[in-house]
């Protein structure tokens, strides 16, 4: 018998996929997205492309997806099909094939891209989207991660020239959004890509204390039972979150808010305490987040365990590369698990994703946390990790 939280009324509503109806201080965007695109759902119109620049925590993705929920509606009341494609790049992007595939595969599933280059796989997009008189829009998450990996394969040429692909000059997509944590990623670009990519960005400033406490405060009445978190502890986690190093990201604050409520909830506590919640900002890394670790094939989850676990084995800031190889060669047997085939490949992948810092060529050290606290920290998640895939066939 499953026995009721006294502490939780809706734990996935602080999950990071989650995204709640309303999002507080982030109406002035959604609102600029509409405006941008809403003639665009109503009559046939040129594609446009724009960028959605913040950093870790400032609510890009949780806006898009909003804004694509209401854009779709809208485009309902017109008598329009508006596919949404959302693709974040950490996950699904590893080549340029498989980005247009999963497009694709989103558009028109009933339609198997065995066979086709990625340049056919573009053309069957547009002509599917105009001999069914549908509409789409391209969101492509975590673009700089993608281009520093992959500079040469210029998907952004080639998602913000649809257009050219199509007869009659309108390919249906009514425009690409690229999602960055920073304006840099444009650097990599060539200069054909810039001159269609076009310079319309919407900043996404760090949220300040007052902001946090206000989205703290809408997602406690979706989480947790009345009267659990009182308005101190979410002052307190609001005034902790919006300081240096942790900078005004939300995710770490909604992290703090669970994990202090899971902290009650074993200790029989029916409240959340700020006690609670300093355990867990003791125990998590504020340069990473639960998206990131999430975010991580298993397989690299195991790397990054054994990065930590060298670090702490060794107590100095950096490791040679040599006694990470080791130590993952350990986990690996203890784990019973096959080791990957190129283990300096993903460390690499790991830096791109700023979880790791490779300090000349074979040092390696953890951004911005103690190795004691991450691997507290990564510990847990693979406990949870590996209780799902012996509950999952599906991760077999």
């Amino acid at each position: 018998m499953v026995s009721i939280s006294l502490i939780f009324k809706n734990r996935d509503s602080l999950s990071p996929a989650y995204v709640p109806k309303v999002l507080p201080h982030r109406e002035k965007q959604i609102n600029f997205l509409l405006n941008m695109f809403g003639e665009a759902i109503k009559r046939r119109s040129h594609m446009r492309s724009l960028q959605l620049i913040g950093g870790v925590g400032t609510g890009k993705t949780a806006t898009v997806k909003r804004f694509s929920e209401k854009l779709k509606r809208k485009a309902g009341e017109y008598g329009n099909d508006l596919k949404v494609v959302y693709i974040n790049l950490r996950i699904e992007g590893p080549s340029r094939f498989l980005i247009f595939s999963s497009i694709l595969n989103k558009i028109a599933p009933e339609i198997s891209v065995r066979g086709y280059s990625p340049e056919e796989m573009l053309g069957i997009i547009v002509s599917y989207l105009i001999e069914k008189e549908k509409l789409a829009l391209i969101i492509l998450d975590e673009v700089d991660y993608h281009i520093m990996r992959r500079p040469k394969d210029k998907i952004v040429y080639d998602l913000t020239r649809l257009d050219e692909i199509a007869v009659h000059e309108y390919s249906n997509v009514i425009g690409t959004i690229f999602i960055a944590r920073n304006s840099k990623w444009t650097e990599h670009l060539d200069k054909a890509e810039l001159s269609t990519l076009g310079r319309v960005q919407i900043k996404f400033q760090p949220y300040n204390a007052k902001q946090l406490s206000d989205i703290l405060e809408h997602r406690c009445k979706l989480s947790f039972r009345e009267g659990v978190v009182d308005h101190e502890v979410i002052d307190f986690i609001s005034h902790v979150t919006a300081k240096p190093p942790i900078n005004g990201d939300a995710r770490y604050a909604l992290d703090l808010l669970f994990y202090g409520g899971i902290i009650a909830e074993e200790k029989g506590s029916k409240k959340v305490t700020a006690e609670h919640v300093r355990l867990v900002h003791s125990s998590l890394c504020p340069t990473i987040s639960s998206e990131d670790i999430a975010s991580l094939p298993i397989e690299r989850l195991y790397v990054l365990l054994a990065v930590a676990r060298a670090l702490k084995n060794a107590g100095t800031p950096y490791v040679h590369i040599k006694e990470i190889e080791e130590t993952y060669k350990i986990i690996c047997e203890e784990k019973g698990i096959p080791k990957i085939i190129d283990l300096y490949e993903v460390i690499d992948d790991l830096a791109i994703r700023e979880l790791i810092l490779i300090r000349g060529v074979t040092k390696i050290g953890i951004i911005g946390v103690s190795a004691e606290k991450l691997l507290n920290y990564i510990d847990n998640i693979m406990r949870r990790i590996e209780t799902a895939i012996q509950q999952d066939k599906r991760w077999h």
